[in-house]
């Protein structure tokens, strides 16, 4: 392993922490009302959203109310959105007049970008009018990730208040969101990819002349405000299909690691401003340190996987040198892409700076792995914050357990009910994930799709279903996945992952702020410390092994075996 890549992550980890701490102290404050509060044009802005909404775009909601606000929020979202794709021909600035989507495109691709989870059928340049593109992705994607992080926040109210039932208001906190947060975080990223060459233009197309006097025509449009959203938003739906392995999305290294910290910037904000919320912040730094352990650990391997050479190549007389260079960026290296594919797959980005599918057998094993970890490692800006804490739960419980005290996590007793919910939204991933995969091993219209032979068409298809159960989006590469099947169970399964995990957590935030909170307990469990930080890893990795090893083992580990021991 080369001290370039210790060194590497040591000075993204370095920018994301000292950032994370003034983008947290705001995030509290904006979500508090503090903000608003202090200063009175920002409330007037504020009121000019909420005021259609009468007296319910203030008053305090419990859970079921709040809930039912962010369901109603992404089917309303889900639906204009199919509109517009399945209508698109007909509508207006569709300069190269690209035709509507078909029913189970629309229906996939509406869902997908509804929930977050950006998973992408179609390449955006060569199928999306810029009115899809603008209005239908971008508005999607304010709206998705603007939902995740108003329910992290209101687990955490959850979690913090004591015997008072109500989570806030979901349209007041939806409102904050995006004016105060998304809107101009967005904008000042966007300047900065502009300024380093990610293209920003009304044209659909641009045409150039060659050096050899050939005529050629390259796909252009808004990316730079896109590409700044997708990775703020930690959302990953590219304005290309080559995602940001395009040059025109990411045309320098230096742009490379600004999305790296990007994917991971918001995650860590959310923590800090979660510690800030119980009033001690090594809480949210226990499970901070507890993220950034496995990330570390992931990113080495992927980094030590990548830097060899495929030894089927190197059989053919191939220098082994820059490692495993297939399907990679000659820009941004075996090295970068290592550490962008971590991120991507721990953040639940969905992003890619080159194919996962080219990656040798240990690499794309341990992206597939962060992914079904489910939104734990950095979960980013949608619901990996609630997804945390319902973990972080879990361990508690299992502490509680073996050391024969009562378990209670921030002064708040876990009862029966808290831990079936929590395990509900545990679960209900994992079972959209090896069923879907199940269901289309055995039907002809899923294994038509695989282009591969053997235990990697098995992970090309295994990749799928766990990226869009996980909220994750990303495509491991190989799978022909736009066709009526795929496009409708991917879609299935991204539907009910989201709304059932959220439902789970928002109502274990509902009893939870029903309780009284214990600030000081002789029987309480100690959460603030690294001692909590490893029973969280524990908890994390016990899982998510018993769940997927033997999904895992027929995909990944067997091709590993092949590739390096059995000739093949």
């Amino acid at each position: 392993m080369k001290l370039s890549a210790v060194f590497l992550l040591l000075g993204v980890f370095a920018v994301i922490f000292t950032a994370s701490v003034p983008l947290g102290l705001y995030m509290d404050a904006v979500f508090s009302g503090r903000l608003a509060g202090r200063f009175a044009w920002m409330r007037r802005v504020e009121g000019v959203f909420l005021f259609p909404l009468g007296e319910s775009g203030r008053r305090p909601m419990d859970w079921h109310e709040y809930c039912l606000s962010l369901i109603a929020l992404t089917v309303v979202g889900t639906v204009a959105a199919y509109l517009i794709f399945r209508f698109q021909d007909l509508l207006p600035l569709n300069p190269l007049h690209y035709p509507g989507l078909s029913p189970d495109l629309a229906f996939n691709a509406a869902v997908s970008f509804s929930t977050s989870t950006t998973w992408q059928s179609f390449a955006g340049e060569s199928t999306m009018s810029l009115l899809s593109q603008t209005v239908g992705l971008t508005v999607l994607v304010f709206l998705s990730s603007s939902i995740g992080v108003v329910a992290a926040f209101a687990f955490a109210r959850g979690l913090v208040q004591s015997r008072e039932p109500s989570l806030g208001n979901a349209w007041q906190d939806m409102v904050r969101c995006v004016l105060w947060l998304m809107v101009p975080s967005a904008f000042l990223v966007s300047l900065l990819f502009v300024s380093q060459g990610c293209v920003q233009t009304d044209q659909a197309m641009i045409t150039l002349k060659t050096l050899e006097g050939a005529t050629q025509h390259i796909a252009a449009g808004p990316a730079a405000s896109q590409e700044a959203l997708r990775l703020l938003t930690v959302t990953g739906g590219s304005f290309f299909n080559a995602n940001s392995a395009h040059p025109f999305a990411t045309p320098t290294a230096f742009i490379c690691l600004v999305q790296i910290v990007m994917m991971l910037l918001m995650a860590s904000s959310l923590v800090f401003a979660y510690g800030r919320m119980t009033g001690n912040v090594r809480e949210g730094f226990s499970i901070l340190f507890g993220m950034a352990l496995v990330f570390t650990a992931a990113f080495l391997l992927i980094a030590w996987s990548e830097g060899r050479a495929n030894p089927l190549i190197v059989a053919q007389g191939v220098s082994p040198g820059f490692g495993n260079m297939e399907g990679k960026e000659v820009r941004l290296g075996a090295m970068l892409t290592s550490l962008f594919s971590a991120t991507s797959a721990a953040s639940s980005a969905g992003s890619a700076a080159g194919s996962y599918d080219s990656m040798l057998p240990l690499g794309g094993g341990v992206v597939l792995w962060l992914i079904e970890l489910g939104d734990v490692v950095f979960g980013g800006a949608r619901s990996g914050l609630y997804t945390m804490l319902g973990l972080a739960i879990v361990a508690v419980f299992v502490l509680g357990m073996l050391i024969g005290r009562t378990p209670r996590y921030i002064g708040k007793k876990i009862d029966a009910y808290d831990m079936k919910m929590v395990c509900v939204a545990l679960l209900v991933p994992a079972i959209c994930t090896l069923i879907g995969t199940a269901v289309a091993c055995v039907t002809e219209a899923g294994t038509n799709a695989v282009t591969s032979s053997g235990p990697h068409g098995f992970t090309e298809i295994l990749f799928a279903f766990s990226s869009v159960s996980n909220n994750n989006g990303a495509a491991f590469g190989g799978l022909a996945a736009n066709s009526p099947f795929y496009n409708t169970a991917l879609g299935i399964c991204m539907w009910v992952s989201r709304l059932f995990t959220m439902t789970a957590l928002l109502a274990v935030a509902g009893n939870m702020a029903s309780k009284p909170r214990v600030t000081h307990s002789a029987q309480g469990i100690s959460t603030d410390g690294p001692v909590f930080s490893l029973i969280f890893i524990l908890v994390a990795v016990v899982i998510s092994i018993i769940t997927y090893l033997p999904a895992l083992s027929l995909g990944p580990v067997v091709e590993g075996i092949r590739l390096f021991w059995g000739g093949a």
